[in-house]
């Protein structure tokens, strides 16, 4: 399959994306076919940027498979037919997803692609929530003091449990103090266990997430 690129007009267009609960949906005009992309968080999805080459090298029956596609490193694309509801279950988070208006072309083996632009709202940027828990401990420890003597100490400790995340990096989370500028990343293997993490003066510590489309509740125990 081969890919024409155009620019849309009011008879060929999909627009208005958004989420609904678990899924896409969107308004459309014109199309016998829809192409999902998906990428990154807030990544900013351009079939012109796209290396659609890439696409027409994937054989039709994988391509109308209905199946999530990788055609880079990063991004995926599924190609579903038109239907009276337009909508598009969510399979990963966080992500952003776009939608285009295909036309396809059987006896030549066509698809035209209509080019949206920003005001036709095509993409959407799914994050994810990540609850977590936190309660606190008293431990006693063994400090030597400056005469090299033992002694007894406690030390409060926030015991925190983060749930296992698909496709996770290390990195995409981290905590921090409020009165303590340096951060300190979460790493896969901190996931789905109990940490154990110290108060800082009197602060206790607070899980933050970059800018990737995760979203972070405490949850009460």
């Amino acid at each position: 399959m081969r890919f024409s690129l155009e620019k849309f007009d009011i008879n060929h267009y999909a627009s208005n994306l958004l989420q609904i609960n678990d899924l896409l949906k969107w308004d459309a005009r014109g199309a016998n076919f829809h192409m999902i992309i998906r990428s990154n968080f807030n990544t900013d999805i351009d079939f012109n940027k796209l290396n659609y080459k890439n696409i027409e090298l994937i054989e039709n029956n994988e391509i109308f498979s209905g199946l999530e596609i990788n055609f880079d490193q990063n991004d995926f694309f599924t190609m579903i037919p038109k239907s009276h509801i337009n909508n598009y279950k969510l399979t990963k988070s966080p992500a952003t997803y776009a939608v285009f208006c295909c036309v396809y072309n059987s006896e030549t083996d066509i698809c035209t692609i209509y080019i949206p632009n920003e005001a036709c709202l095509y993409k959407c940027n799914i994050s994810k929530t990540i609850e977590y828990t936190m309660k606190t401990e008293q431990k006693k420890l063994n400090v030597i003091n400056k005469l090299f003597n033992k002694q007894r100490s406690e030390q409060k400790y926030y015991l925190i449990c983060l749930p296992e995340i698909s496709q996770y990096t290390d990195g995409n989370l981290f905590y921090k103090y409020d009165s303590f500028d340096y951060s300190f990343p979460i790493t896969k293997k901190m996931l789905n266990k109990t940490i154990y993490i110290p108060e800082y003066n009197g602060n206790l510590p607070k899980i933050h997430s970059v800018n990737n489309g995760y979203k972070i509740i405490q949850k009460n125990i």
